[in-house]
């Protein structure tokens, strides 16, 4: 296995521990329900009392898994055993690197596990990789506990009690107060399902409960395979191998760029406790450059409000802001280029639709460290313009190191639902495109009424917390 980036400067850190903890939920209890539901058709067909209904039902399920490109569970566990094989062997291989760093590999089966671990403080300053059986239907009941851990425990209220009964107080500080159970950690995720159905969805909030609860992620953090593998088909006929293939491999080139992001974070820790990098400027010594990007408008928006809160206070920082309103410009969307002609103009840093992203914004995307993504709540999705903007983003980041930059989100909604905005950034800016996903990505409210959002409880201090977090988490980054 190759650290490709850090190996060098790994081996003058002596003595240190990479922790890759494999946060895996068990199907069993998927299964159970599963066998339940078979043996009662709803027709008094209960326990096997109706054998012949029973095989029948079988039958029909088989043939529709033939028609639907569905696999069968006993297919989908060999595929997840031989993923976790090769990461396994992954894993052996990186022992033999010549530097001295010490591999800890932990298996996290169950939500009691993970309780404990995140009590303990066992998640933070580690690798954290969630390997989610998404069964057929995208159920499975041990991962759901699981969430409702991570959910519950990003509020840190809840479990502050506990974990100073622990004694582990002393050395979380404020990353307790603000749930960082995973503090300084990163993840990545891999979700395997029977179906074509339901690995995005469940990759989105698996992400979505983590960051909140302290984990950051690496761009394209997600690895997912469909009940056929058909989402690796161009993939394995450019490379000339099987589907299988390129899912093993896939996985095992995820597990490479988190272990590669984990060594240059204790190398670049090491070389700030030694006075070797200076935090007080971006990269080449000069300021960090944000670039907040909108579609409203300032008069009326509750969400440029929120993002006003946040400006003022990075404005203390050594943090060059520039901000983009879509509103008044003509933004076109994309029509679904060729592969050639995309990859043609990006190479360029361009786009074939030309136009107001290509002049204004791709010239600032390029040249910040990060975006602060900036939308209400438009019907459940972010804003239209915005939506048009990741989409002619595709240009840039298949010959631009997008992985680099970093992915932030400001979102307030009328009533409910910036979970739902939320997530469509992580899918859309961080799976999909590549950006890093900071850990606390987000900061979102809710207000309705023109200016509302300034009588939001504490909102001056959540302002005031989010643009801190913004500010370390460039401070680690770079």
């Amino acid at each position: 296995m190759k650290i490709y980036r850090a190996l060098d400067d790994m081996q003058a850190v002596k003595e240190k521990i990479i922790t890759l903890n494999v946060i895996m939920p068990e199907q069993l209890n998927s299964l159970r329900i599963k066998e339940e539901l078979w043996n009662c058709n709803g027709n008094g067909c209960v326990d096997g009392k109706n054998a012949k209904c029973d095989i029948n039902r079988k039958e029909q399920k088989k043939d529709i898994h033939k028609k639907t490109r569905i696999i069968s569970k006993t297919e989908q566990n060999s595929r997840i055993e031989k993923i976790l094989c090769k990461l396994n062997k992954c894993l052996e291989e990186m022992k033999l690197q010549p530097f001295e760093a010490v591999l800890k590999y932990n298996l996290l089966r169950n939500h009691q596990e993970l309780k404990f671990a995140m009590e303990t403080l066992k998640l933070r300053d580690s690798i954290n990789l969630f390997i989610i059986d998404a069964g057929e239907y995208g159920v499975n009941l041990e991962y759901q506990k699981m969430l409702f851990l991570l959910r519950d425990y990003a509020k840190s209220e809840n479990y502050k009690a506990t974990i100073t009964e622990r004694g582990a107080d002393r050395r979380c500080g404020d990353d307790l107060n603000e749930g960082n159970f995973f503090a300084d950690s990163i993840g990545g995720i891999i979700v395997d399902g029977q179906s074509e159905l339901f690995t995005k969805k469940i990759g989105r909030e698996m992400v979505f409960a983590a960051n909140m609860a302290g984990c950051s992620f690496v761009g394209r953090g997600l690895v997912e395979a469909i009940g056929d593998l058909g989402n690796y088909d161009l993939k394995s006929r450019l490379s000339g191998i099987s589907r299988d293939e390129a899912y093993e491999n896939s996985a095992v080139e995820l597990v490479n760029r988190l272990v590669d992001y984990k060594c240059e974070q204790i190398v670049r820790r090491e070389k700030r406790k030694y006075g070797e990098l200076n935090i007080s400027c971006g990269k080449n010594g000069i300021k960090r450059k944000i670039l907040a990007i909108h579609s409203s408008h300032f008069k009326k928006s509750n969400t440029l409000g929120l993002w006003e809160i946040v400006r003022k206070n990075i404005a203390n920082r050594n943090i060059e802001v520039t901000q983009i309103s879509l509103a008044k410009n003509n933004v076109d969307d994309c029509r679904g280029c060729t592969h050639d002609t995309c990859l043609h103009f990006g190479e360029q840093s361009s786009c074939y639709y030309g136009g107001y992203i290509v002049d204004e914004v791709f010239p600032r995307v390029l040249e910040s460290d990060a975006i602060v993504m900036i939308s209400p709540n438009y019907n459940d999705s972010l804003s239209g313009n915005l939506v048009a903007f990741i989409n002619r983003l595709t240009s840039l980041y298949k010959v631009n190191a997008i992985e680099e930059k970093a992915i932030f989100g400001i979102i307030v909604s009328g009533y409910s639902g910036s979970d739902i905005v939320a997530e469509q950034i992580i899918g859309a800016m961080s799976m999909n495109k590549g950006f890093f996903l900071p850990s606390k990505f987000v900061i979102y409210e809710r207000a309705n009424r023109a200016n509302e959002i300034l009588e939001c409880e504490n909102i001056e201090e959540k302002g005031r917390r989010f643009a801190e977090n913004i500010w370390l988490s460039l401070e680690k980054k770079l």
